[in-house]
């Protein structure tokens, strides 16, 4: 092959190389747009049923408002963490946090997590959100009893004693309170229950016990009298 030959065969192979490494490139960049539309629509088909769970309300959280948040994934890491672990009682729904960030075109929102674990995610989609509504007392009264006891706010009559018991502090008393039950039941320190004639008669219980315990004792320890008593036999009757 002469010179000219060689050298038009050599500009053919690169022009064809050239055109093979741009279609290659060209059908790469149709892959990838296509890769990234799948993604798009992927996330919006997931966004979709994400969104109906989540009320209208939810969408409008501002920043610095308070949301009570979802414990449904901190359940499921707790159940799947070991065996025989349960999450009946886990609450639905945390403590009320702060929004810091509010992105309603996301439908997410970033929170105020105090003591947070490091690098943890602290934004959390508008389904996993509340918004937190204050208690209203006079809508909801409190039907539970004050709790019982000498730093209670208010004043309970001790009703009796039923046991005592012997501390380094000091003796301390079972107390049963006027108005409750034996569940509510408490211990407290002498001290508290100084100059209250429910102690008082429990010491003199105490001491008519321990009385009636001592003469017990002093007549099961006494001696056992041994009484001997005559047999008396009937005179012989002699015949003569």
């Amino acid at each position: 092959m002469d010179a000219p030959t060689a050298a038009a065969c050599t500009a053919e192979f690169s022009a064809n190389k050239a055109a093979t490494a741009a279609m290659l490139i060209q059908h790469m960049a149709t892959k990838f747009a296509k890769a990234c539309d799948n993604l798009i629509i992927a996330k919006a088909d997931q966004a979709v049923p994400a969104n109906k769970k989540c009320a209208a309300e939810h969408n409008d959280l501002d920043k610095g408002s308070l949301v009570m948040l979802s414990t449904y994934h901190h359940c499921h890491e707790y159940v799947s963490t070991g065996e025989d672990r349960v999450a009946k009682f886990f609450p639905h729904w945390g403590r009320p946090y702060r929004v810091t960030q509010a992105h309603p075109e996301l439908s997410t929102y970033t929170l105020e997590i105090p003591k947070a674990v490091l690098k943890a995610c602290l934004t959390f989609h508008s389904s996993l959100v509340k918004p937190y509504i204050e208690p209203n007392p006079n809508l909801v009264p409190d039907h539970t009893l004050p709790c019982p006891g000498p730093d209670a706010n208010s004043e309970h009559i001790v009703c009796d004693i039923i046991a005592e018991r012997r501390r380094s502090c000091g003796k301390q008393y079972k107390v049963r309170w006027e108005g409750y039950g034996d569940t509510d039941m408490e211990w407290l320190p002498g001290s508290v229950l100084k100059n209250n004639t429910v102690l008082d008669a429990w010491e003199a219980h105490q001491c008519d016990l321990k009385l009636n315990n001592t003469v017990h004792d002093q007549q099961d320890d006494a001696p056992v009298a041994t009484v001997f008593l005559d047999c008396f036999y009937p005179p012989c009757l002699i015949l003569k």
